[in-house]
This record gives C-alpha cells, structure tokens and sequence, in this order.
C-alpha cells in the first residue's frame, strides 16, 4: 500500500471502533470461530542472535470439515475495514500439524506450523570447505525446498566463512543455519509471505499509546538491558571479548573465531532497552525483529524490540508482543537462554589488578578534564580574535565605500540634463563620461586593491590559528571532537571571507552599472530623449536621493565577474547605446531586485550564495522564484527528455499531452528502460531539501521494479532513488500519486552526460505511464504547476545595437540570456544559434573547422579530389573501379557483400546468411539452430545452455557451473532462480526431481540397495504381493518385540498358523507356587447380572450380554482398555470366563453326586 492508505491503516488499526474480518481459502469469518498466531524472533532470556523460532497457528471452524489433509499449505489473512474496503494482511504460509474434529460440538480444529520443521532433518552438504556463510545458508535453502527471502544478508556473510562441519557430530539443517546467522549477529525466521528471512533488528515505525493496550496490559522492567561482554565455548576452548564484569552472553557455537566475536561484540553492544510485556489492540503490520515505540500513560516514551508476538482472533483482534530478557547491573548470573548459572567471581589477585586499572581510569580523567579546559579557553580566545578581525575588515570596508565619492554619478546627470538642452553636444559629452569612466575604474581597482589586502589578513589568522590547533592536535588525541568544532568555526570564517570579497565586487559592479546607465541615456537621440524624458528624469531624482546603503542595492547586476563588467564598461563607452538597451539594463535590474531582496540585510544574506556564472546564477535563479517551483526542464511538454534502452521489445515515448509511456514485454532479463529528464540545476547542496512527486498509473503487471533515480551517470552515483512499484504492485487505470521527500546528505553534482539526470525505468517487463514530473526544492509541492523558468529560457526580445564599428541583432530571453544572435564587427561577423539554416545556393571561398575538424556534416551530393578519413559509414558505395591497398583490405569491413567466392584466412562477421555451411569444426557461443536456442542466460554467464524457443519448457546444459546445477529440465517454471510446482529437472550431481504427476506402464526395478519412502497419501488399487516369504512391519499403536509388529494375513488365522501368538503361555515351566484353587468360581458366576441393551451408535439390539463395569467389579482381569487413552471405553475379554466356567461346572457336578 503507498504512504497515504499506509497512514489510513495505522489510523484505522489503532482506533477504539474497528471492524474486521478473517478468511481461510474459500471460508470466511462466518466459517470461523476463532485463530491465533503465534511469532518468534528470539528465544530466552537474553538477546542472543541467531534464533530459529517456528511459528505456529491454531484455526477453528464452526463446522465439520473433511477435506482438510495433513500437510496441506493454507494461507490466513485478517482485513481490516479501511475507508469502506477492507485491506488484507497476510499472517503466513502454514502447514496443518494436526487435525481434531469434535463431532457433538460440530467444529474442526487446525494445528499449524510454519516451514521451520522441514529444517529439522539431518544437515548432509556437497559444498568444499571453507566456505562464505552465505553459501552455506543457499545450499540449505536449496536442500530443503526452501525460498529465501534476502539472499544479500550482509557484507560480513560474504567475508565470514566456516571452516568445517564435523563430521562425528550429527547436527540438522536448523542448528547449522542457527550457528551460521549468529555469526552474522542476526536471526531467521519465516515471514509472512513464507519465506525464510535472515535479519536483524530494524525500525517499525510504530508507536502504541496507552489508549491502544488494556489495563495493566503493559509491564515494563525499570533497568535497561544491555551486554558488558560475551564468552563463546568453542570446542574445549572458550572465546571473549568484552568486560569480565557485568552481564556476560553465553554463546556455544563451534564455527565461531575470536575475529568474527570481536565483530559480533561491537554489532550488539550498542543494543539497549527495557524488557517489556505489553497486551493491547494488535497492530497487523508489526513484525517480530523490529524496533516498536511504547507512550506510557504517564508521558514515558522508550523503544524496544519485538522478540516474540502473538495475535488473537475472536471477531476482534488482540495482540501481545514482549522483549523478556532480564535485566540487571549485577555481576551474579549471566544469561544463557532459559538456562542460567552462576559466575565464579574474581580471586583477590584479580580484584587489585580491577581496583588498579579504575584508580588509572581516574587519574585520566583529572587529565583529561584538565587539558578540555585550557582547550576551551584557547578555543574563546581564538573565537574573539576572530571576531575582533571581522570586525575590522567590515569597518575598512565601511570607510571604503564611504569614501567613495558619486560625484561623477552627479556629474553625469549634469552632463545629460544638458545634453536634452543641446543634443549636438553628445559627442562632447561621450569623451567627458569616458573620462568619468575611467577614473571611476581607477577607484574600483583601489577599493579592490584594500579588500585583497584585508583578505591577506584574513589568511595570515588563519594559517597562524590553523597551526596552532593542529599542533594542539597531536597534543590531544581524545579532544577530536572540540578541534573538529575549531576547524569548522576557520572554515566558516573562510566563507565570510569570500561573502566580503563577493560583496565588494558586487559593490564595484553596481556602481559600474550605475555609470553605464548614464552614459547610454547621453548617447541617443534627441528625439528618444522626448520619448522617456520623464522617466529619465524620475531615475536621475531616485539616484540624487540614495546614500551608499541605497547604492548597495543595485549589486549583481551582472552575471558575469568584476573583470567582465570593466570590459563591458570599455565596450559601451567606445560607441554608442541605444535606449532599448538601456531598456534591457532596467529591465535586468528589476528582475535582480527581485532575486536577491531591496535592502541591505537581504543583500548580505544572499550576495554570498550569489554566483556569478551564467550556470549557477540560473540556480540562483530557481531558487529565489519560490520554494515551489518546478526544477524540471520543459515541465509541461516534457519534450526535452532522452529515452534510454529502447529496443523492440522495449517501447518508450511520450505524447502530445506530456505522458510518458514505458511498455517491455518478453525480456528474459533487465532492460532498465525509460527515459531521462533535465533539471535546471547541475548540483545539489548538502541537507538540502527536494520533494519529488509525479502521478502514475499501472497499465500492465510488472515483473521488477519500477524505479526514478537522480544519479551522474558518467560516475555512476545516485544521489536519491526508490522503488515506485513492484512486481506485487496491482495493475490500475486509476492515477496514482507518488510523492518522496529527501534530504540531501553531500554535496553532489550531475556532471556532464548525454543522460539527463532525473532517470525514470522498468526494470524487466511491464507497462507504465507518468505525467505531471515536478521536482522541488521543498518539503512539499502543494500541487502540480509548470515551471516558471521554462518562459524565462525561451526567447521574448529581440534587441538590436549599433555601435562604432559593429552591429547585431539579439533574441533575448526575459532574464536577459542570449538565446541567439547575429553579430558584425570591423573584420567578422558572428553567428550563434541552437541551429542555423542557410537555404539556396551558397558559395563559400573558405571553410575551415574549429579545431581543425567537423564534429558533423552532412552533404546531399560533393565531389571530392582526395578524401582522408578514418571512419567512412555508408548505405551504398558505387564506383566503376575501387582499388584498395593490401592495408585496406586487410582492416575492410562490409554491412552487404555478394560475390561469387570468398576465401579468408580469418574473419569476424556479425551476421551470416547461408543456404549451406559446411564445416570440419563449428563453433559458436549463442546461436539458433531449428526449433533450439544456443547460448547462456543472465544467472549463470559460465556454462552454456541448449533451450527450446521457450526457455522454460525445455533444455539442457554442457555440464559445467555452479554446484547443484540443472542439467535437464522440462516445464521449469517462469523463474530461472527457482524450480516451478510442476517442474521436473535432474541436477548435475544425478539427482532427478518430479514436481508433476508420473505414470508407469512397464516393469519398475528398485534395487536391493534402494530406499522407498511415501510421505504423502498412498492408494493401491490392486494387490500386493511380498516375494520369498518376506513380512511387512510396522510400529502400529503398540509395539511388542523389537519396536515393531508384523501383519497378519487371514489365512494364517484360518489355518491356525498364527494361533500359537494368539494363545496365552500356559507351559508349566513357566509357573511356581501351584496348588488348588480356592475360588467360589459358581458364587462369581451367579454375580454376573446379564441384561438386554442396543447400541448407541449402530441401534443394535443385543438380546443377552454384560456391562463391562458389572463384569470389573467381579471379574476384573477380564476387562481391558486402551493403555494409551486411559479414559477410553471398556472391553470384555470373554476368554477370560472359561477358567471360572469350568471351575463352576465342577462345583455343580460335586453338588449332584453330594445329592446322588
């Protein structure tokens, strides 16, 4: 979901009236009595990295259900009512455990578990070792049929390797993948998109407020956990690293080394919070192994890690989420998981040698404390010292410009009031304003002259101070931090440094500026004069009355530097200038008003920034028009762009209405295209603040990612970029607004490249369209709008100036940039434009090219008496005759040759046509060949493949690559990273797996040394038969000799072949103690009350029988039940009467001989 529904669910997921709904496949709330889930992070007591937690479900229906199998895959999702739509969050990929169905209460009961069990077998490897952790980790991903989630887990787990797995310990996949992330300092466990996630701890986001957990929900420790130190048994050895006192982590990991511990050490020390227990709302986003914010009712905020979760469905949603390591600042238990133990505390020897080093501690610190004192007050001194300089490089300049006498801006006007009296003066007048001009020259170059002197003082403080803070440097390591301050306060000073000189020049500049002004009103005609007199006359009053704050004003008027503006000085006063050019220096001079403020305050804060050449003066420019408008060149039409990667299958373009289109379709691998678009900035300044937003719309399914960067391209460096969508992203028709604020971090530059620097693109396939693209330099855009600098970059005047000995038309834009023009001096003439066309016949005596070549040319037809080039590209050469030098021939290379024969030693041809090739030995490294495809793929460039023209039907490799390689597959899937559901694929190695059905027609042979194993449902429509007498055994509910039972077929009960282990033991070897019985055997008999009854279940009549109950109170060897349900029913063992029986009878036949 983006920012803004992602805003509405957290709203809605923490309010006290929400509405929710729960769905299983097909079944929905109403098929639901109630679920829970359970998550995991770490286990124990302590932080110790490297868990492996399961996770686990429970699901009850409100009815019977028999389709449910064990095993079977089922993914619940809980939705929340959001704006009138519910929005489903996924809880995980689970397996069924177990299955209980309740008959006479009606429901089904499912036992989940997530895919940590299939972790649990027997670790077995093919890798070499050592090797890189993350090695180890994907080939146990791959063994076990599982997904990783983040295949780049760390730099470290391509640096960490593990030397080797011992062979005489039996250890499963999970205590190796265990032992591998704790080196890494993370934990793995299954998300909810049921992959495998190997991490550590990162931000939520969230924050839970009393008013979101139950009362007394939250328990809290008062004493923050946190590592002194950690003991590793490795082996008969034992690791540290860390303080000896204090909690330590017990570790037990055999693959651990002393340089991996130190590195694990300094990842956690830093991990700090306070053990928790919080019962509340639930907040379906949360993860386990993310930080949460907690806002106590008492105002107290602290964060800490989710180490475990739950969620309870019932209608609504419960939650609870803990962190439950102990805390403690005792040195009496270290904390080991659930198992703790007491530390042996230090021998006296080892208790000095701890007091010695804290009285060292303390004595370093009186030094310490010492040296940061006489640090802090030589850092004032330095301070003041800087100040008082400033100060008195501000008060020369002061007296500079104070001194500057405008009598020759008062003299000017003088000059031209009398020349609206007598216009046949002017060229009287231009002599003597020259005059003026140069003397005014003359005073800016000593004002220049005193400011360069004041700046040398500058830098002599600086280098003095620098030294010495250096030198105080070395004396003081541990004081970095205070000497980093100093060396940033000289920086900043260097910095007023250049806002003094650049104020000085700009100063010079507006007083030039004010001269020119005048010198053009004295040099046109008397009839112009008429024109604008009062406007004249309004501009020389507003100068008679400005002091030299006033003059300030009117700095930078310019863009170009001091020097520039006295060889413009030196140009306007050898000729003439019109009144439409002064028009242009007003106009100029409004617009800069504008920019950089009409007083002194605003002048001083902004001269500095001011820059003075035309490039960054238009940055400048952007800045100063509003913190809304839009830096994108051409905002509107967006017909100033580049498109970057366009091929056939890769279609990038934009239409009338400035939408820009990317569609790819059928690319194996990245395409990375789209389009680029220009800014009107070449830079970014650190903790700068842009906003970047555009709309969007989803038009096809994306397979990757869908990107904007700003980058240089010629560096390959990014400044800013992030994913706008993903392949998840659902397909719209709807707009979408995308809208990301970033803060630059460094200083950076876009550089020079023919890629404009805003880079829009699909990464693979998908279709996409943007519109309205607006950068800002911002916090925010408040609403899409074009930018303001595009009607400043086109042409709006046209100017032209007649001057002694040249002439020239210009087309200019508002700002008063060139934009082109058409220039005549004494000897050239000089032409400048974005293009020029000359149409007719032209004659030209001499053409020569700057540099001594032509960057390009195009000629319809020319005629040549020798022509030398190293490149020649042509469609069609025709000649009667070419000859060619064995030179030539040997470099020749040719797009289309037709000949009867050609023989070669060697040659490179990109494309070869031919009804036949015959060959002793062909070889080739891609190619087509029928319906097959030759060549490598993008994931493994090191082996070669033999494909259909659909490379997931069909193919083979050469045998050679990576381990555990695919050397056939048929139907693999649409992802060459993984196998698909129903491929069937044989590795290099031999091993042939089928995800899809199999069908045997023919004998099938499994060899005596062969294993079979079914784990899934098994059905035999016919018999089976077991050769050479052999039985078939199994463990059943209760096994006898050997931990098994063998199955008993019918006719060994017909012929009585399996009676004899049926029958009891009764041999008299077997017995002791034998007399005769003094059982009442009649008396039990008659005890026995037979009764008539039907079964409960069947409504079976039975006319005659016993009641086990009646039977155990008189007989009760008689009466058996399940050993394993104790509260089973009851069974009449009827054998069990026969001793008594008999022993009746003869009690009977004495009774009739006695009454005989």
């Amino acid at each position: 979901m983006d920012i803004f529904r992602r805003k509405k669910f957290d709203e809605a997921m923490l309010a006290k009236n929400r509405t929710l709904a729960i769905r299983v496949g097909a079944y929905q709330s109403s098929d639901i009595k109630e679920a829970s889930f359970d998550y995991g992070y770490i286990k124990g007591d302590t932080y110790k990295p490297g868990g492996t937690c399961a996770g686990s479900g429970k699901i009850t229906f409100t009815s019977i259900i028999t389709s449910f199998n064990k095993l079977d895959k089922i993914y619940p999702e809980i939705g929340l009512l959001v704006d009138g739509t519910y929005e489903w969050v996924k809880m995980g990929e689970y397996f069924i455990n177990d299955i209980e169905i309740d008959r006479n209460r009606k429901t089904t009961k499912l036992d989940l578990m997530d895919g940590m069990f299939k972790l649990n077998r027997e670790h077995v490897t093919d890798l070499t070792y050592p090797a890189e952790i993350r090695h180890v980790i994907k080939e146990i991903c791959l063994k076990t049929g599982i997904e990783l989630a983040n295949e780049y887990m760390d730099i470290t787990s391509m640096n960490y390797r593990i030397e080797q797995i011992p062979k005489n310990k039996k250890m499963t996949f999970r205590d190796v993948l265990s032992l591998a992330s704790q080196m890494l300092g993370m934990s793995c466990f299954f998300n909810r998109e049921g992959k495998l996630e190997i991490k550590e701890l990162t931000d939520s986001g969230i924050t839970i407020t009393a008013d979101s957990y139950f009362m007394h929900g939250l328990t809290k420790s008062e004493i923050e956990y946190q590592i002194a130190g950690i003991n590793c048994k490795k082996d008969k050895g034992t690791l540290t690293v860390g303080m000896r006192t204090g909690r330590s982590l017990e570790l037990d990991n055999l693959f651990m080394s002393q340089t991996v511990l130190d590195n694990l050490y300094h990842k956690i020390k830093s991990i700090r919070y306070y053990p928790f227990n919080l019962n509340y709302q639930g907040h379906l986003l949360l993860n386990v192994g993310e930080w949460v914010t907690i806002k106590t009712n008492t105002g107290e905020i602290f964060k800490s890690p989710v180490l475990s979760q739950s969620f309870t469905f019932k209608g609504g949603l419960r939650g609870r989420i803990s962190a439950d390591s102990k805390a403690g600042n005792d040195a009496q238990y270290s904390y080991a998981g659930t198992i703790t133990k007491k530390i042996v505390q230090f021998n006296e020897f080892e208790k000095q040698i701890q007091n010695q080093i804290e009285e060292a501690d303390k004595g370093f610190d009186q030094k310490v404390s010492k040296i940061k004192k006489d640090f802090n007050d030589q850092f004032e001194l330095a301070k003041a010292r800087a100040e008082e300089v400033k100060r008195q490089i501000s008060s020369e300049i002061d007296k500079k410009f104070q001194s500057f006498d405008n009598a020759s801006i008062q003299e000017a006007r003088r000059k031209a009031e009398e020349a609206l009296r007598s216009a046949g003066a002017s060229n009287s007048l231009a002599q003597e304003a020259k005059r003026i001009g140069e003397q005014a020259r003359a005073d800016i170059t000593n004002l220049q002259a005193s400011s360069q002197n004041a700046l040398s003082q500058i830098e002599s403080f600086k280098n003095q101070y620098g030294t010495k803070l250096n030198e105080f440097k070395n004396t003081a390591d541990g004081l970095s931090t205070k000497m980093g301050a100093i060396e940033t306060y000289i920086s900043k000073d260097g910095q007023r440094q250049e806002e003094l000189k650049r104020y000085a020049r700009t100063e010079s500049a507006s007083q030039a500026s004010a001269i020119r002004e005048q010198i053009s009103r004295d040099y046109v005609g008397k009839s112009a004069y008429q024109e604008d007199v009062r406007g004249l006359e309004r501009r020389f009053s507003a100068i008679s009355t400005q002091t030299d704050n006033d003059i300030a004003t009117k700095i930078a008027q310019y863009k170009q530097t001091v020097d520039g503006q006295f060889a413009s000085i030196t140009s306007q006063i050898a000729g003439k200038v019109n009144q439409t050019d002064f028009q242009h220096v007003r106009e100029t001079s409004q617009l800069y008003e504008r920019i950089i403020g009409s007083n002194e305050n605003d002048i001083s804060n902004k001269v500095a920034r001011m820059a003075l050449t035309n490039q960054l003066f238009q940055v400048e420019v952007a800045k100063s028009l509003g913190s809304d408008n839009n830096l994108i060149v051409r905002s509107k039409s967006m017909d100033r762009h580049t498109i970057v990667n366009e091929g056939d299958t890769k279609r990038v373009f934009v239409n009338n209405n400035g939408i820009f289109t990317i569609r790819c379709t059928g690319n194996p691998g990245y395409t990375f295209a789209g389009f680029t678009l220009p800014l009107y900035i070449d830079r970014m300044a650190r903790s700068e603040t842009y906003t970047l937003n555009f709309k969007y719309r989803i038009m096809g399914r994306l397979d990757h990612n869908f990107t904007v960067v700003a980058k240089n391209h010629q560096a390959n460096e990014t400044v800013f970029a992030l994913d706008v969508a993903t392949s998840s992203t659902a397909v719209s028709s709807n707009w979408q607004e995308f809208n990301e604020t970033y803060t630059i971090s460094r200083d950076f530059e876009f550089g020079n490249s023919e890629l404009y620097p805003l880079y829009f693109y699909l990464a693979k396939n998908g279709w996409i369209e943007i519109k309205e693209v607006m950068l800002v330099r911002a916090n925010q855009t408040n609403g899409y709008k074009a930018s303001q600098l595009d009607d400043m970059s086109e042409a709006v005047r046209t100017v032209q100036s007649q001057l002694a000995g040249s002439w020239s038309v210009q087309n200019l834009t508002s700002a008063g940039a060139l934009v082109s023009q058409i220039n005549a001096t004494n000897n050239q003439i000089l032409i400048e434009a974005e293009k020029i066309r000359l149409k007719g016949k032209t004659l030209l005596d001499e053409l020569t090219a700057i540099n001594g070549y032509f960057k390009r040319i195009f000629v319809g037809e020319g005629a040549f008496a020798k022509l030398n080039a190293e490149i020649i590209g042509s469609k069609t050469i025709t000649a009667d005759k070419l000859i060619m030098d064995q030179a030539m021939a040997r470099m020749f290379v040719s797009s289309n040759i037709f000949t009867d024969m050609l023989a070669a030693k060697e040659a490179f041809i990109n494309k070869l046509r031919s009804v036949v090739v015959t060959a002793t030995l062909l070889e080739g490294y891609k190619g087509k060949i029928g319906g097959f495809q030759i060549g490598t793929h993008e994931k493994d460039p090191n082996s070669y493949w033999l494909t259909g023209l659909n490379q997931f039907k069909v193919g083979m490799s050469n045998g050679q690559g990576r381990q555990f390689q695919t050397a056939f597959w048929a139907n693999w899937g649409n992802d060459w990273g993984k196998p698909g559901p129903l491929s069937w694929y044989v590795t290099l190695e031999g091993k042939m797996f089928c995800r899809n059905d199999v069908a045997f027609y023919r004998v099938v042979d499994f060899s005596s040394t062969s294993i079979i194993n079914f784990y899934g449902q098994n059905n035999f429509h016919k018999n089976i038969e077991m050769k050479g007498g052999t039985e078939i055994y199994g463990t059943g509910r209760s096994p006898r000799e050997n931990g098994k039972n063998a199955v008993v077929w019918w006719n060994q009960v017909g012929d009585g072949t399996v009676k004899y282990w049926i029958d009891k033991k009764s041999d008299k070897r077997l017995k002791e103690n034998i007399t005769e019985t003094s059982v009442e055997a009649l008396d039990k008999i008659n005890q026995l009350v037979m009764v008539a009854f039907d079964f409960i279940d069947s409504k079976k009549h039975e006319e005659i029988g016993l009641i086990a109950q009646d039977v155990e109170a008189v007989i009760p060897q008689a009466i058996s039940q399940n050993p394993e349900n104790p509260d089973g029913y009851l069974h009449i063992d009827y054998t069990a009467f026969v001793p008594y029986l008999i022993k009746a009878i003869q009690e009977l036949n004495k009774k009739l001989e006695e009454i005989a």
